[in-house]
């Protein structure tokens, strides 16, 4: 009863579900239909080509509010989740946050990118024009420990949490992808640029939908067995690559 009494006097929003208009996965969708909302939100089922990052820019163009939930057709998640990462809007150093979302593919580690010391032997090095020259030394968030709302450097926007002041602050285009950086840890660097704070809670945690087929496979030794590949959509095409070739079980033998 208090949690309805707190986010029925919040402001309004808009949350966005992205679709690249094929349909992918039913149950994105029934999350998205059993997601709860604060009274007054605006709803949209965005579907657009497969220029992710253009679709983003385009619902950031028009949408409704003081924030936006940008919510991808891939992910599954609790019906509270909307509930939890806007309660996080009452701390005015959060602009952007996300939950807990690992990579769909191996290794399967965190979408989040921290700091990381400049000469470091996993550092990437980015540099933006923002307008003035900006350089970032980044990693990959490792998780061990971590818990509640954890301030980062940029982060996928699988679900994203955004203020409205990040999109006044940050000039479009917002969502680029440049070089092998992703549309989404661009943007969020962008808005580090102008003292926009980006964060995770790593409480609260999201299901990244993975499509993988099974292959029958002949091996060397002329026995059927079974492999895996996981499949990606492409600017081209689906892009297939093996992560498992033999599935034979063993055979476990037991001491008496």
């Amino acid at each position: 009863m208090a949690r309805a009494r707190a986010t029925a006097r919040r402001s309004p929003g808009t949350v966005a579900f992205m679709t690249a208009g094929l349909g992918r996965y039913a149950a994105a969708a029934q999350c998205m239909v059993a997601l709860e909302k604060p009274a007054g939100t605006c709803v949209e089922w965005f579907s657009g080509g497969v220029n992710v990052a253009n679709n983003r820019n385009v619902v950031a163009a028009h949408f409704a509010g003081d924030w936006l939930c940008m919510i991808d057709d891939d992910q599954v998640f609790a019906p509270d989740l909307l509930h939890r990462l806007l309660r996080h809007l009452d701390d005015n150093r959060v602009d952007i946050v996300v939950p807990l979302i690992l990579r769909r593919n191996p290794p399967y580690t965190p979408c989040l990118l921290v700091s990381a010391p400049p000469k470091g032997t996993d550092t990437r090095v980015v540099e933006l024009q923002t307008p003035k020259p900006v350089r970032y030394f980044l990693r990959q968030m490792n998780l061990v420990r971590q818990r509640g709302l954890q301030a980062v450097e940029a982060a996928g926007s699988g679900i994203v949490l955004i203020r409205r002041r990040v999109f006044e602050r940050v000039p479009p285009p917002w969502f680029e992808r440049r070089s092998d950086l992703g549309d989404d840890f661009h943007f969020c660097l962008k808005a580090r640029a102008v003292e926009c704070g980006v964060f995770c809670d790593v409480g609260t945690t999201a299901g990244h939908v993975t499509p993988m087929a099974v292959w029958p496979t002949r091996h060397a030794n002329g026995r059927w067995g079974r492999s895996f590949s996981y499949l990606h959509l492409g600017q081209l095409g689906i892009v297939t690559w093996f992560v498992e070739r033999d599935s034979k079980p063993k055979k476990t033998t037991t001491r008496r």
